[in-house]
């Protein structure tokens, strides 16, 4: 009963400090480029939401180059304070991350074909380094929306036989795993994510 909705590919590129100032607080900076257009975006935890097998299922999610840097100012104002003054006399968002020490820490690809069923938008992603996993969610205009978006999601689910991630871990905690072994030691410490 779902809608085929299209299919595309993009680029991902994280980004924190290497003490993993954003991480730890599991908020998740990114740049997501998909042809010549790219995109900051910024995910930051909802309360006490929930983890699902290493991946939080509530986000408010900030996307744009100003509302990005403007978020990103009062998350790592100890960073800013600390780091040296800023020369340009409009500092872009590409030169407070530098000034501060923001740098990559994984990027990858992702080949993605999007679904409708319901109320659910469904991502099925093939990440370049081998990883396959899918997404079911629901977009919230406000916090009362939630607990009705979680309902819907768990009835999708069982509907097309989806499991939580368990073990597994979606894209970026499974690239981590591979890739990052100083950032996975952090995230565990930090108790972001499982040993």
């Amino acid at each position: 009963g779902g809608e085929k909705r299209g299919a595309k590919s993009f680029k991902d590129v994280y980004w924190d400090t290497l003490g993993c100032s954003l991480t730890r607080r599991d908020t998740w900076l990114r740049c997501r480029s998909q042809g010549n257009r790219q995109q900051w975006e910024l995910k930051v935890p909802v309360g006490d939401a929930n983890r699902s097998g290493g991946e939080r299922t509530v986000f408010r999610e900030v996307e744009g180059t100003e509302q990005v840097d403007e978020a990103l100012r009062s998350l790592l104002s100890s960073e800013l304070a600390s780091a040296p003054p800023h020369t340009a006399p409009q500092e872009t968002l590409e030169e407070m991350l530098a000034r501060i020490g923001v740098q990559p820490f994984a990027e990858f690809e992702t080949t993605r074909t999007q679904w409708q069923l319901g109320t659910c938008s469904l991502d099925a992603d093939v990440a370049s380094f081998g990883h396959a996993v899918m997404e079911i969610e629901v977009m919230c205009t406000s916090a009362d929306d939630v607990a009705r978006a979680e309902a819907d999601i768990q009835e999708t689910a069982a509907l097309v036989g989806a499991r939580p991630l368990g073990k597994l871990g979606g894209k970026l905690e499974t690239y981590i795993r591979r890739h990052c072994p100083d950032v996975l030691t952090q995230l565990v410490d930090a108790g972001v994510l499982r040993a």
